[in-house]
């Protein structure tokens, strides 16, 4: 197998570390949140707007 372990926020802590250590004999890298909620980026809009006109051009 080349998957030597998996990654994962504290939502996954207990239900996915023990089911992929018991399936599939692999541990998990368990990572705490940076901030419980959204956050839009402000450039976000531009951008894809900016690419939607480029794609109308091209096709």
């Amino acid at each position: 197998m080349s998957i030597k372990r998996f990654c994962g926020d504290e939502g996954y802590r207990k239900s996915f570390e023990e089911e992929t250590l018991e399936q599939l004999g692999v541990g998990v890298d368990i990572t705490k949140r940076i901030k419980a909620e959204f956050e839009v980026l402000p450039l976000r809009r531009g951008v894809e707007r900016t690419f939607s006109r480029a794609n109308r051009r091209l096709s």
